[in-house]
């Protein structure tokens, strides 16, 4: 594998396939992100307090 060729298939996979990867990844943080944002709004919350007692972590699982 020359020199050549190995600049050929890095070009061809910046163009081709790093912004498909990209976007994946931004999607897939972005989707954690929000669900480590709503479990911890269910799991502090004071309006599923009694609820949250009697199902533990379930609800904020389950909402989030």
């Amino acid at each position: 594998m020359s020199l050549e060729s190995i600049r050929l298939w890095f070009r061809l996979f910046i163009v081709n396939d790093l912004p498909t990867l990209l976007f994946l990844f931004l999607w897939l943080v972005i989707n954690i992100a929000l669900f480590i944002g709503q479990f911890l709004y269910y799991h502090h919350s004071r309006s599923y307090f009694y609820l949250r007692s009697l199902i533990s972590d379930g609800l904020s699982v389950a909402r989030a």
